[in-house]
């Protein structure tokens, strides 16, 4: 008895990119994570504001750091 399946190659390639896609994204949210923990050691510590308010998300394969903050982009870092 001989089994085929039609398209069975292009889901194993359609589920190797997802894998590999999944794989990315891991690699960017560590990523992303590092860089929101070098911007909260390099803030200043006045009150701590700065530093509590600086997050990370990532969406779709996209890593972004930030803070609401209007004053942050004027904070100056030494050593940045």
């Amino acid at each position: 008895m001989n089994v085929e399946f039609e398209g069975a190659e292009k889901l194993m390639a359609r589920l190797d990119k997802m894998s590999d896609e999944a794989a990315l994204k891991k690699s960017l949210e560590t990523a992303t994570l590092l860089v929101e923990r070098s911007a909260k050691q390099k803030a200043q510590k006045d009150t701590g504001a700065l530093r509590r308010s600086i997050t990370s998300k990532v969406e779709g394969l996209e890593g972004i750091v930030y803070t609401p903050l209007e004053y942050a982009p004027y904070i100056y870092t030494c050593g940045a």
